[in-house]
């Protein structure tokens, strides 16, 4: 799929260098390329690369673009008529889809993808799927003298307050069809803590209000005080949902403006740690939130469930009552503030993402803790040649079950081009019974541990390299990286 943006001064679907030389030519690519959805109208109307959306059609389609996803290549009728796109353009856009669509049974009399019964569809194995994708997802970023898991049996007064409490969209995130049961934070809760008294509260919207819903903020605030005040723990559910954190455009909100929690929800949550003790973060969010120092340090556990699907409220709560710890790592950086970030139309890496910020971080990339954490014994390479290194872990679980994540990153340098400050090279999900040793074997592809100058190529990179394991430091909030020899 070709995107919106312009690489090298050219639309990325309009571009032949992408979808000639590099796709069909460096790599080979055999199938189709389609425009991400309204991106040939953009050749025209926002680019200006063309005029009209005839001579749009044409350049996309001569580059290499098979399909577009939008209304745009109705008209090459018109340039075609106008000589902009010849026969052979046709063809072989038309031989690349339906090659595919032969590769993938359509025109047999038993299709294996189009037949697929409706009754597949929120099958058992499907919903055990998503439930078990959310758990491994959730990430627990703060546990205050082992906060947390909670005794599922106790029967203490619960709090579950903030605008993700209830929210169904809040689970879903954007690009998302609709399922047929959803479980939301404030019933997985209720779900887990039977013998708990569960009060919920919205607490606060989601955004900065308007000025004529001042008085509904004020009643949503009053109420989630009110349950907080009651309250032995308090569920702090906030974060955003698709509407204001979305592709551009989405719901009328798309791009979020800065990472700070919204104004709403910061009133919210200092004002419930000025009146409960012990309060829990849930957020839900698909991207770095600085949630403020108040609440970071004034939460007893901090836990990112991002958007966990239809049935990731239960996921959540099975988490904190224990019957699983939690094993998700940061797939993204979360910086403090926005201080330290380049301008957003700044388009170069320098300062961004784990492998070009030379700042300290809020939590970085890879981050994440769990009720139990693996002893790595050992670790040293096995075997090495010039196209991978096999790296031998001894790992000892002397707490609960948990999945431990192995990263291995690479640090090196190259005379001939800026190389990152360090690069994931690995990642290996190990099952770890409680208390047992168990031996390891990572492989790493040294795709991962190379340079690449300005043309694209990669090579080897001169300064050499050396790799590391991290693990997370909970009390620093940070990864420590040890050498692997």
């Amino acid at each position: 799929m070709g995107a919106y943006n312009r690489f090298d001064g050219e639309p990325c679907c309009a571009n032949d260098r992408l979808m000639g030389r590099i796709l069909r030519g460096d790599w080979k690519f055999e199938g189709y390329f389609v425009s991400d959805c309204g991106a040939i109208n953009d050749i025209w109307k926002n680019h200006k690369f063309v005029e009209t959306p005839d001579e749009a059609a044409a350049v996309a389609l001569k580059a290499g673009c098979d399909l577009n996803c939008g209304d745009c290549y109705a008209h090459l009728v018109e340039a075609y008529e106008k000589d902009l796109v010849s026969d052979d353009d046709i063809t072989k856009a038309a031989e690349h889809l339906f090659t595919v669509r032969a590769l993938l049974g359509e025109f047999e009399e038993n299709r294996p993808y189009s037949d697929i019964p409706y009754t597949v569809v929120d099958c058992d194995e499907h919903v055990n799927l998503n439930i078990e994708a959310a758990r491994q997802s959730v990430v627990l970023l703060k546990n205050e003298k082992t906060f947390l898991p909670l005794d599922r049996k106790s029967n203490i007064n619960i709090g579950v307050v903030g605008p993700n409490a209830l929210s169904v969209i809040g689970l879903e995130g954007n690009y998302q069809a609709r399922a047929s049961r959803y479980i939301t934070l404030a019933d997985g809760i209720r779900s887990e803590f039977a013998d708990a008294v569960v009060r919920v509260s919205g607490g606060s919207g989601y955004l900065s209000a308007n000025a004529d819903d001042y008085s509904q903020q004020d009643d949503l605030l009053a109420d989630g005080l009110a349950v907080a005040s009651v309250s032995d723990i308090t569920f702090l559910c906030l974060g955003l949902n698709g509407n204001c954190e979305g592709e551009e455009g989405d719901a009328g909100k798309g791009d979020k403006a800065d990472i700070s929690l919204p104004a709403p929800q910061i009133k919210l949550a200092e004002a419930v740690c000025d009146i409960c003790d012990n309060v829990v973060v849930i957020l839900l969010c698909g991207s770095s939130i600085d949630i403020g120092e108040k609440l970071r340090n004034k939460a007893k556990a901090i836990i990112c469930g991002w958007y966990p699907g239809s049935l990731g409220g239960l996921a959540i709560a099975q988490i904190i009552a224990g019957e699983y710890s939690p094993c998700g790592r940061l797939p993204v950086t979360f910086y403090k503030g926005e201080e330290n970030l380049p301008d957003i139309t700044d388009y170069s890496m320098k300062g961004r993402t784990y492998r070009f910020f030379e700042g300290e971080p809020l939590y970085p990339f890879g981050f994440g803790i769990g009720y139990s954490q693996a002893d790595y014994l050992s670790a040293q390479k096995t075997y090495e040649d010039d196209k991978s290194v096999k790296v031998s872990f001894v790992l000892k679980n002397s707490g609960m079950r948990c999945t431990e994540k192995i990263q291995i990153y690479a640090s090196y340098s190259d005379s001939r081009t800026e190389t990152p400050i360090r690069q994931l090279c690995c990642v290996k999900a190990v099952d770890l019974p409680s208390g047992e040793c168990i031996t390891a074997e990572c492989e790493i592809d040294k795709y991962w541990v190379s340079a690449v100058l300005r043309d694209g190529s990669r090579v080897s990179p001169d300064g050499g390299y050396s790799l590391y394991y991290a693990v997370s430091d909970a009390e620093s909030r940070s990864l420590k990286f040890t050498e692997i020899r």
